[in-house]
């Protein structure tokens, strides 16, 4: 049975090619009107910087302050709500005069702390690729000022410095079009299995046979070998082909070769009958 319905399915697949065709190529054209049009394109700009300690008079201490960091989890959050707080992000933005408020800016800056490492990445996301690179290096240099009012002996050291990006990070339009075709091509798998299931039309010969009996239930009827059948009026009393003198008749399928007598009428008396008659 799982081998029919998978050559129906294969089948009906043949049959249907356009079908399918045409989903998976509206698919497609949804993709990339979505890739194209709908997704708003986004560019990321990040700098590392590493927190070192410094002695009054310049000399380098052994103990950076991001081994701290790894240790203490409090200081860990302490730095990232340093870098994102209202006061630094006000200084941020009256520094590069942009037309957005603190909550937003908020928004816009990820802080990370790299586990097992000494290094803090801030990366800042904008719809402007140059907006976005110059925000991340106004925050690390309001960042690194913060840090030396709070403790002098504390210095910021810039790995790397963010540079501006061209690609948006958000967008792939290959990968868009790719999601939205294959899910076009399952949507007429779908479609193709309702096609099945909810087809009833007759198409074989077994689907004849089985039709018959789910009608006539433990009725005998005459074998169908061809595809090709002839529909016949029954006696259920004899069997035979019925004539008019029949009171119940049946409907059946026959194979042209089946020679079926008609019925002459005089049907045998049941014990029933003879029973009433007495």
């Amino acid at each position: 049975m799982e081998e029919l319905d998978l050559k129906s399915i294969y089948t009906i697949l043949c049959r249907k090619k356009f079908l399918v065709f045409g989903i998976v190529l509206i698919s497609i054209v949804l993709g990339m009107i979505y890739s194209y049009c709908a997704v708003v394109p986004k560019y990321e700009s990040s700098t590392t910087i590493i927190l070192g300690n410094y002695s009054l008079d310049g000399i380098y201490l052994s103990n950076m302050v991001q081994t701290e960091i790894s240790k203490s989890s409090n200081l860990v959050s302490t730095y990232s709500e340093l870098i994102k707080s209202k006061s630094a992000l006000k200084e941020v933005k009256d520094n590069l005069k942009l037309d957005i408020d603190e909550d937003t800016l908020k928004e816009m800056v990820e802080v990370e702390i790299v586990p097992e490492t000494e290094v803090i990445e801030i990366t800042v996301v904008s719809e402007n690729s140059s907006e976005a690179c110059k925000i991340t290096n106004e925050v690390t240099k309001v960042f690194s000022e913060k840090i030396k009012e709070i403790n002098n002996a504390q210095t910021v050291y810039i790995v790397d410095r963010a540079e501006e990006s061209n690609i948006p990070y958000n967008v792939n339009h290959l990968r868009d079009i790719c999601v939205f075709a294959l899910i076009g091509f399952v949507i007429s798998i779908i479609i193709l299995i309702m096609i099945i299931v909810t087809d009833t039309t007759i198409k074989s010969v077994d689907d004849i046979e089985n039709e018959i009996e789910d009608e006539v239930g433990d009725e005998m009827i005459a074998p169908v070998d061809d595809e090709t059948v002839v529909k016949y009026t029954y006696c259920n009393a004899t069997g035979l082909r019925a004539s008019k003198d029949c009171s119940s008749k049946g409907t059946g399928y026959y194979s042209p070769d089946t020679e079926l007598a008609f019925c002459s009428g005089k049907h045998p008396v049941t014990d029933s009958s003879e029973a009433s008659s007495t």
